[in-house]
């Protein structure tokens, strides 16, 4: 929070002036990029991996039926926000040459058939978040699977495989909790520099737009999430103070991904949650659980 507010005040201060620190914000990005590719294989492998296969289906469910209804409601308060506010009306969106770019859009099918990796290293290498996760699901389940197996060799062999996968694991969250240990210096950079290249002009220039993106996302954090912790009769000031950190890193990187590795420290830290359950939920849900972004859509 302090490295939030000081960063905005420097860019308003010192305005191009603070363009000095852009590299460090740069910095702070590339780290967290490069653990969140091996963070995400092994923290779903060993939480998928770890979990009895006849309880994968059950966990699966309940918490994909939970990122249904919260995309549901995000994506309703979108359309409903769109024709009350209409954001966007009046306003130029032609490029220089006065043309609109035509949209190519994609059949269903090809939009499932791009999750699913032609070579799992390809995935790894054009650091494709969500084919990675696909694979990684798969090797868990693989491992769920095969540690029934009446064979005990097979079951010794995966078994050894599930025990280097936590090695793994425990040695990437290792190196993030040494990479977090640099964010607010990242964060400030990152939020200096936005302001400095006229951040509030921007934002005053699309006033419609941000205040219905504002609205929307108050009205899930406030009312969605809110309701869905008074429902399971959990503290819902307590939980908040608890993700502080989570979304103020979300506010300055703009991306579920970048956070995910702080998302996932904090889950166990701060919220208590077992890894095997936070290192499956919460990679699937920064991929196919992107609320804010169905408010934006919707617009």
């Amino acid at each position: 929070m302090v490295a939030l507010v000081l960063g905005i005040a420097a860019g308003l201060i010192f305005g191009e002036g603070i363009m000095w620190v852009e590299p460090f914000g740069t910095l702070m990005l590339k780290l967290l990029r490069l653990v969140i590719l091996p963070l995400i294989f092994f923290a779903i492998a060993v939480g998928v991996g770890s979990t009895p296969a006849s309880q994968i289906g059950r966990i699966a469910g309940k918490i994909m039926s939970y990122y249904i209804v919260t995309t549901m409601f995000a994506a309703v308060c979108g359309i409903v926000l769109g024709h009350l506010i209409k954001p966007g009306v009046g306003m130029n969106l032609l490029g220089a040459t006065g043309e609109v770019p035509e949209v190519q859009s994609q059949k269903v099918s090809d939009v499932f058939l791009n999750m699913i990796p032609d070579n799992a290293v390809g995935a790894f290498n054009s650091g494709n978040y969500l084919q990675v996760l696909i694979f990684a699901l798969l090797f868990g389940l693989a491992i769920a699977v095969l540690l029934d197996s009446k064979n005990k060799k097979v079951r010794e062999g995966v078994g050894n495989v599930l025990s280097f996968c936590v090695g793994g694991s425990e040695i990437m969250f290792k190196i993030t909790q040494a990479v977090l240990q640099y964010t607010p210096i990242g964060g400030f950079a990152l939020i200096a520099v936005v302001i400095a290249e006229g951040g509030f002009k921007v934002i005053s220039s699309l006033t419609s737009l941000v205040i219905a993106c504002y609205i929307g996302y108050l009205f899930q954090l406030v009312v969605v999430y809110s309701g869905a912790l008074k429902l399971w009769k959990l503290p819902v000031l307590k939980f908040y103070r608890q993700i502080r950190s989570v979304l103020l890193m979300a506010f300055a990187t703009r991306s579920s991904n970048a956070v995910l590795p702080l998302n996932l420290e904090n889950a166990e830290v701060n919220l208590g949650i077992d890894r095997t359950i936070s290192g499956f939920t919460l990679p699937l849900g920064a991929q196919v659980n992107m609320d804010g972004e169905r408010h934006i859509i919707k617009f």
